[in-house]
């Protein structure tokens, strides 16, 4: 698992650094001759019922047509040859990242928030936490702060290497868009079947205390968290209408034209299986929980039928939103990585349309009265706050 903690920095550093014999300096110069930037990240692929994941590497680029072939080849050597020897690049890159993610928590808080509440659900939000969210940013802190140390650097580099080496040699999915017809096309589009076997993902232990999480930010970033269900279930669509209905039928008042935030809402994630509220860039604390739970009480007994459709329509919009044609297949691409096939995907828009009021309250009586999990995400003075809702202190 100390594999998985450094995954997120060994995704961010592995597009900077040298392949092969080739130095960074040189590697970024091919970069910008043949594309127009190059990404890369990781990500959790589930099964077909959803209930294991393995973890794949993505690696992302675009380029004119006639540097299709050189940004293929540049993209396959950066997954295989990627160079983790020059000390002053990795430590750099440590740095910047570190540098970054600071910045991430005023710019995100909300999100980060909901992650780190969700952390106490299950053990697949729990895992995301550590790669993504407020567990990552403060394990980055610790590492950046430490890593002139010989051994703290030396086990740095050697989880680096161990991840690199765990990557198979050819891709498993690829995904292309252009607008020559793939005979014309210098792509290769067909790499030697993989033999290997993929072990699904271990998670994370679900973490077991809420956290107030201290930064030197003047405002709170609110979540509270329950259990829901994942996409396949019935009740996901009409969960997708509460949060919108929530949304705006009662927190926007609530808490950002009384309460003074810049934001709020609710929403369904069916990905990690939770729904979820927050506050963005927060004055209260304590009195937006109040307010989480006076629009929980609100949805059994005073949702309009215009709010009812105001949801549906926003959830359709959502879904049906036009995308240009690179973004249509993509998204294609990646919903069919998430199980949610073309089939799939027009259920569940035929349950949001069919969603009724019953199917509102009984969804929110099911799911959102049970025991939640908080995280705040807020400033020194909030403290008190914090402490009297249960909530572990702890610096960032």
């Amino acid at each position: 698992m100390d594999e998985f903690k450094v995954a997120s920095l060994f995704t961010n550093t592995l597009t900077d650094v040298g392949i092969g014999n080739k130095s960074y300096e040189e590697i970024q110069k091919i970069q910008s001759a043949f594309t127009g930037g190059i990404s890369s990240s990781f990500t959790l692929i589930p099964n077909k019922d959803l209930s294991a994941h393995t973890l794949a590497l993505k690696i992302t680029s675009k380029s004119l047509e006639k540097n299709e072939k050189n940004m293929q080849e540049l993209m396959v050597e950066t997954a295989k040859d990627a160079n983790f020897s020059d000390k002053n690049r990795i430590k750099d890159m440590l740095n910047f990242i570190s540098s970054d993610n600071d910045k991430s928590l005023i710019q995100n808080g909300h999100v980060l928030a909901m992650s780190n509440a969700a952390a106490q659900i299950n053990n697949i939000s729990s895992t995301n936490d550590f790669t993504s969210g407020v567990n990552y940013i403060s394990n980055t802190g610790q590492l950046s702060k430490s890593i002139n140390k010989t051994s703290v650097f030396d086990n740095y580099v050697e989880l680096l290497n161990s991840i690199k080496n765990k990557i198979s040699s050819n891709p498993m999915y690829t995904f292309t868009a252009s607008s020559l017809d793939i005979k014309k096309s210098n792509i290769n589009f067909e790499f030697n079947e993989s033999k290997e076997v993929f072990d699904t993902q271990d998670y994370f232990d679900i973490q077991q205390k809420s956290i107030g999480w201290i930064t030197g930010a003047q405002v709170s970033y609110c979540a509270e968290v329950f259990p829901t269900v994942d996409y396949l279930h019935d009740d996901a669509a009409a969960l997708s209408v509460l949060g919108a209905v929530l949304r705006n039928g009662y927190l926007h008042s609530a808490i950002r034209e009384k309460g003074g935030a810049y934001g709020s809402g609710a929403m369904q994630d069916s990905n990690n299986k939770v729904f979820k509220f927050f506050s963005y860039r927060d004055p209260r604390c304590s009195n937006t929980f109040d307010d989480f739970k006076k629009s929980r009480e609100w949805s059994l007994k005073d949702i309009s039928q215009d709010q009812l459709d105001e949801g549906v329509l926003g959830i359709i919009s959502s879904i049906d939103k036009p995308l240009s044609p690179f973004g249509e297949a993509m998204s294609d691409f990646s919903n069919n990585l998430d199980k949610k096939d073309k089939e799939k995907r027009l259920y569940f828009r035929s349950k949001v349309k069919e969603c009724t009021l019953d199917n509102l309250t009984n969804v929110s009586r099911k799911y959102l009265f049970n025991e939640s999990k908080k995280s705040v995400i807020a400033g020194e003075n909030y403290i008190e706050e914090m402490e009297s809702l249960g909530l572990e202190i702890k610096n960032i």
